[in-house]
């Protein structure tokens, strides 16, 4: 069934087939368990103390909901585009809700939420915060909800919103044979101990090993503390280099050395504060300024372009 227009159903040209909204208003009495695709206009649910969807798949892309409406148990709903609901939501009960590309829910009512999994999509850069949904009031738990999609992140509420932040917890290097440092990739230690998995703008340290950087990789801080030796170099198939406005420093052993990556693109600048730098390109430091509390920086027969700072007993 395909509405465009003013409609009511009800009985069973309500309840199974695939039934699709593109404009107008469709007011729907009884519990379907077919697909319904919801492109435009407004779906009235008019069941009494249900929703008037008790099965089946919904996309929501672009209509609005007007009423109570539950997503539980079998029902699988995906939002694409972000959507108001005039009324309550019920999100329980094993039920499952996917929200696409940065969707959210817009609800002028109560929120419930109980046992449910919410998939997401798109990208989730860490250190922001994303609002997955606003309601008038929240009821419920965010311990009860499975998210997946996403890693290194708080659920948590915030008034009356139900807010997603991806968070920036440092990450250590596990030494793992086989691992390497790439976005997404494990290879990495919480501080709890708990397996981690590098995202950018996390911050890392790192101590005695050879790491191998496959791709761009942009991590808030670099921290280098080797008792030996610490040496990052690049992937052969895939050239890696540290990116983005992040800082590296370096407190290393008196007599340890730190190998740095031929070509990086950071622009925090870097801070040698102990340890013998060696640097195997003219841009292994990125292009922010070298700030030297101590220790030794050997260039070789590098030229490099950055500014230098002596803010101690340091050599060059």
């Amino acid at each position: 069934i395909e509405v465009s227009g003013t409609a009511t159903l009800n009985g069973a040209a309500a309840s199974n087939g695939m039934l699709t909204l593109k404009n107008g208003e469709l007011s729907l009495s009884s519990g379907r368990k077919g697909n319904t695709l919801l492109q435009g206009g407004t779906l009235i649910n008019t069941a009494t103390g249900a929703s008037c969807i008790s099965e089946g798949t919904v996309l929501l892309s672009g209509a609005e909901l007007d009423g109570d409406f539950t997503i539980a148990g079998s029902d699988a709903w995906v939002v694409d585009k972000t959507t108001t609901i005039e009324g309550s939501l019920t999100l329980g009960d094993r039920g499952q809700l996917s929200l696409l590309n940065h969707a959210a829910l817009d609800i002028d009512g109560t929120l419930y939420l109980e046992d449910f999994t919410l998939n997401l999509t798109g990208t989730y850069e860490v250190g922001e915060n994303y609002t997955l949904m606003a309601a008038d009031r929240i009821r419920g738990d965010v311990d009860s909800i499975v998210i997946n999609g996403v890693k290194n992140y708080t659920l948590s509420l915030d008034g009356g919103k139900l807010v997603l932040q991806m968070a920036q917890p440092e990450l250590f290097w596990a030494n793992e044979k086989k691992a390497v440092w790439q976005v997404g990739a494990g290879g990495w230690r919480k501080a709890t101990g708990a397996a981690g998995f590098f995202e950018n703008g996390n911050v890392v340290t790192i101590g005695d090993s050879t790491v191998t950087i496959v791709g761009n990789v942009a991590p808030g801080e670099v921290k280098l503390t080797p008792s030996k030796s610490v040496t990052l170099k690049s992937d052969k198939k895939n050239p890696g280099m540290i990116t983005g406005k992040g800082k590296v420093t370096i407190t290393a052993a008196s007599k340890a050395k730190v190998t740095m990556n031929e070509n990086n693109s950071y622009t925090g600048g870097t801070t040698i504060v102990s340890g013998i730098v060696n640097a195997k390109g003219s841009y292994s430091f990125g292009s922010g300024a070298i700030t030297l509390y101590g220790g030794t920086l050997n260039l070789g027969s590098k030229e490099i372009k950055n500014a230098i700072t002596l803010a101690g007993a340091a050599t060059i």
